[in-house]
């Protein structure tokens, strides 16, 4: 028997037969030595009616985000790191904070590169990368102080870290 290939399955002339009888389309069943059944199976490929969507859109018009849907998301993210930052008494959700803000920093430096005019250069993926490093060395930084503040205090709560003296 000679197998061919259905996809990544390999399906015997026997399979082939089985699933058409299953009712499976003849569509996407590989071409046969038959020139003429192969063509009453096949037949003309419809088109589809409308194109497919991941998500419904009620506007109808294609789903691109646009520049300005890249700052509302940074400004969300930006306000979101600001209120934890300011609000919060921990020093660890203050360090969240500002990852926050740097991350939605970094965001607005991705979108200006991307919807520039001339984007031929990745400035902005550059200026990203580098915002990243020094981000990371400063939560380890900052987790380090905030260990160091914990083993002498033992709290978190910047209420209580008045005594600090230099």
């Amino acid at each position: 028997m000679r197998n061919s290939n259905l996809g990544s399955i390999r399906v015997t002339r026997v399979g082939e037969r089985v699933l058409a009888v299953a009712g499976f389309p003849c569509d996407f069943l590989p071409p046969s030595t038959d020139e003429i059944q192969r063509k009453a199976c096949f037949g003309a490929t419809p088109k589809p009616a409308r194109e497919v969507r991941a998500l419904p859109n009620p506007v109808r018009h294609a789903m691109t985000p646009t520049l300005q849907v890249f700052l509302i998301v940074s400004a969300a993210l930006f306000s979101i790191g600001l209120l934890a930052a300011l609000s919060r008494r921990h020093a660890i959700f203050i360090l969240i904070g500002i990852e926050l803000m740097l991350a939605a920093a970094n965001l607005n430096f991705i979108a200006f590169w991307r919807f520039a005019p001339q984007s031929k250069q990745p400035i902005g993926v550059m200026i990203a990368i580098f915002s990243i490093a020094i981000s990371a060395a400063e939560a380890a930084v900052g987790l380090a102080m905030v260990i160091a503040v914990y083993r002498h205090y033992r709290t978190t709560n910047v209420d209580q870290l008045d005594q600090l003296k230099g």
